[in-house]
């Protein structure tokens, strides 16, 4: 009798290649694509306190990427995103009816770092394109503080 089992690391790890598929199609343009990047970064540094999945991360995002609107008096409310929705409406409560908290946010963590790397290019540049935007509008408005954090991260994403 032959046993055609996959054990469950392999089984997660090619979920998250499917979730991260999925995600590559859902996502069309470069606001979405930069909305989901920073949120969900946010996102899963909140929910997982091991930051073991940040070690085969392609790249680091700056704190006023991912915490914009959190630690400025700036808010952009983003109605829904095809990626963020995908994840957080379809995919986690369908993982959470088998699996525990914690593996879920693990399988998450993993298929979001293989989008990452597999359009590493592309979302270095929609980070670049974002930052210079936010930059010249804060420096347009007199928040020169803000800005120069902006500057910082489009100065990183050039070379």
């Amino acid at each position: 009798m032959q046993n055609d089992a996959v054990p469950i690391q392999e089984a997660l790890s090619n979920l998250g290649m499917n979730v991260a598929n999925v995600l590559a199609k859902a996502i069309t343009n470069q606001s979405e694509q930069w909305y989901f990047i920073t949120n969900m970064y946010d996102q899963l540094l909140t929910q997982i306190p091991e930051k073991n999945w940040l070690q085969v991360f392609p790249f680091k995002l700056f704190e006023i990427e991912y915490r914009w609107g959190k630690i400025e008096p700036f808010v952009f409310e983003v109605r829904g995103n095809p990626g963020l929705d995908y994840i957080n409406k379809q995919v986690v409560p369908s993982l959470l009816e088998t699996f525990d908290a914690d593996l879920v946010n693990l399988t998450i963590a993993h298929a979001y770092s293989q989008y990452c790397i597999h359009y590493v290019a592309y979302i270095q540049d929609t980070r670049r394109v974002f930052a210079e935007h936010f930059r010249e509008n804060f420096r347009r408005d007199g928040h020169n503080a803000i800005a120069d954090r902006w500057d910082e991260v489009a100065r990183s994403l050039r070379s």
